[in-house]
C-alpha cells in the first residue's frame, strides 16, 4: 500500500525493471538539485524584471521627484538608454558628456555585472531540463512517482526561496553597512563613490535601492508562496484520487 505524503514508500510500476530503492533515498539528491536550479533561476529572474521593469522605474523617478528634465534630458529617456546599454553594449550614452567619467566607469562594472544575468539565467534553465529527465526516468518506475517527485521539488524550492524574505530582514536592520559591503565587494571603490549632486546620485538615490529590494523580496515571497501552492494543490489532488480508488 501507498503511504500518504510526498516521502512515503511507492510500489514499483508494472512492467518497471531494475532495482528500485524509496524515492527518499534514491531521489532526494535530485529533489535538492532541481529545487536549487528552480530557485535561483526564479532569484534571476525577478532580478532581471525589475532592473528592466519601465513600470518600476517610472514609478521611481515620480516618487523620487525627478518629474523635470535632469540637464536636458528626461529621466525616463536617461533610464531607457541606460538599459539598452546594459542590455546591447551601445556607446551612444557612453559618449556624452550628461555623465562624469566615474559615472561612465562605474556603469561599465555595472553593465559586465548585469550582463551575467542572461547566460545565468539558460544554464539555470538547461540544469533543470537535465535533473527534470534524470527524475523523471527514476519517478515513473513507481506508481505516482512523477506526481510525488514534482510535489517535492516544489515544496523544497518554496523553502529555499523562503530564506531570501528572512535574510531581507536581517539585512534591513543595517540596510547602509550592507549596501557598503555590497559595493566594495562588486565594484571599484574608485569608481562608485559619487558626490550627491551627480546626474546619477539623482536617478539612483538611496531610496531608489530601498524599495528595489522591498520590491524583490515581495516578488521572492510571492514565488515562493506560489511553489508551495503548487505543491499543495498537487498533493492534495493525488490524495483525492487515492481515495477515490
Amino acid at each position: 500500500m501507498t503511504g500518504r505524503g510526498f516521502g512515503s514508500p511507492l510500489r514499483q510500476a508494472p512492467g518497471a525493471s531494475g532495482d528500485y530503492a524509496p524515492p527518499e533515498a534514491c531521489q532526494r539528491p535530485l529533489y535538492w538539485a532541481a529545487a536549487g536550479a528552480l530557485a535561483l533561476l526564479a532569484l534571476v529572474a525577478a532580478f532581471e524584471f525589475l532592473v528592466y521593469s519601465d513600470v518600476f522605474h517610472a514609478r521611481e523617478q515620480r516618487r523620487l521627484g525627478n518629474v523635470d528634465a535632469l540637464r536636458g534630458v528626461r529621466p525616463a529617456q536617461l533610464i531607457e538608454e541606460l538599459q539598452a546599454y546594459f542590455r546591447a553594449g551601445g556607446l551612444e550614452l557612453m559618449d556624452q558628456p550628461l555623465f562624469s567619467y566615474r559615472e561612465r566607469q562605474h556603469y561599465r562594472d555595472v553593465k559586465r555585472l548585469l550582463r551575467l544575468g542572461r547566460p545565468a539565467m539558460f544554464a539555470l534553465c538547461g540544469v533543470l531540463v537535465m535533473v527534470g529527465v534524470g527524475l523523471w526516468r527514476r519517478a515513473r518506475r513507481c506508481v505516482g512517482g512523477v506526481w510525488q517527485a514534482t510535489v517535492a521539488v516544489c515544496y523544497r524550492s518554496a523553502a529555499l526561496l523562503a530564506v531570501v524574505p528572512v535574510l531581507g530582514c536581517l539585512v534591513a536592520l543595517d540596510f547602509d553597512r550592507t549596501f557598503l559591503s555590497l559595493h566594495q565587494v562588486l565594484f571599484d571603490s574608485r569608481t562608485w563613490v559619487l558626490p550627491s549632486y551627480s546626474l546619477t546620485a539623482r536617478l539612483f538615490p538611496r531610496p531608489f535601492f530601498v524599495d528595489f529590494g522591498l520590491i524583490y523580496l515581495v516578488a521572492i515571497s510571492l514565488s515562493a508562496l506560489l511553489l508551495l501552492l503548487v505543491g499543495w494543490t498537487l498533493n492534495r489532488g493525488r490524495d483525492r484520487s487515492r481515495a477515490a480508488a
